[in-house]
């Protein structure tokens, strides 16, 4: 599995923004954010990439990756996810 869950986005951060953010790691397959129930976007989802050196490139890059967003620090976090 070539997955990482990325969390902690800020609020309001487009799936375009994710997008740019794992092109520069590496080629992906597919970026699918965590949904409430009632369809709104949570802060977070994950990442299949295509290659290895995507997935350790994400997880170098984006993991602890401050963003600044209407005056507040949020801290990202992309952990690896173990095959099932």
């Amino acid at each position: 599995s070539l997955k990482v869950c990325i969390s902690k986005l800020p609020p309001h951060t487009s799936d375009e923004w994710v997008n740019q953010l794992l092109n520069v790691c590496g080629k992906f397959k597919d970026w699918k954010r965590f949904r409430a129930a009632n369809g709104d976007p949570k802060d977070g989802g994950i990442a299949d990439f295509q290659t290895l050196e995507g997935v350790f490139t994400s997880s170098k890059f984006i993991n602890n990756l401050e963003i600044e967003k209407d005056g507040q620090t949020y801290t990202l976090l992309a952990k690896l996810l173990k095959k099932q």
